[in-house]
């Protein structure tokens, strides 16, 4: 007995109203995601190959070099996530595994924010712009993909774009700021 409203909270995952099955209903939104893992995985390797065009000369290779090994880890991680809950909507999803798609949402954000950090300090105003420009397309894929896990998606949009939001006022250029706040505000 799928839930007759759908509470913002409630469709997030961060409350459990008690009218109606939100195990079936987190199920049917889980599920899709490993629908989704090879398109998702697909732009993470693009951004991540453009991140390292920009920054390659420019950071020292043993930082590209961690970053790519825990990129990777983070990705493995999310598609193990993705694979266990690929027949969720047959069963439901466990609290257990929406907690761990959302921690998988958060270390994959934060491995993302290592090149806007070092972007800070080796990359000039046009390096971060274009590193953004990077980010921006794999933000709104991740939201085209993952259209039915917002949470996971508003996770990693809140801290990518909040940690460039944070970069652009303090190192420039600063009008970006503006932009990129707004950018994952829409999203």
């Amino acid at each position: 007995l799928l839930p007759k409203q759908l509470p913002w909270l409630a469709v997030l995952g961060l409350s459990e109203p008690s009218d109606g099955d939100w195990s079936q209903l987190r199920g049917m939104q889980y599920a899709s995601l490993a629908k989704g893992s090879t398109a998702r995985l697909i732009a993470h390797v693009l951004a991540a190959a453009a991140t390292l065009y920009l920054m390659y000369g420019k950071v020292d290779m043993i930082w590209l070099g961690g970053w790519v090994v825990a990129l990777g880890a983070v990705l493995v991680q999310s598609a193990r996530c993705d694979k266990m809950l690929a027949d969720a909507d047959l069963r439901g999803a466990s609290r257990g595994e929406i907690n761990s798609h959302t921690v998988s949402a958060i270390g994959t954000a934060l491995v993302w924010v290592v090149p806007l950090a070092l972007s800070c300090r080796y990359l000039d105003n046009l390096g971060r712009v274009e590193l953004w420009s990077v980010l921006a397309m794999l933000l709104a894929v991740t939201m085209i993909v993952l259209p039915a896990v917002p949470l996971g998606t508003f996770l990693f949009a809140a801290i990518v774009g909040g940690a460039a939001t944070v970069g652009f006022v303090l190192f420039g250029p600063t009008e970006m700021a503006a932009l990129s706040a707004g950018f994952c505000a829409t999203l």
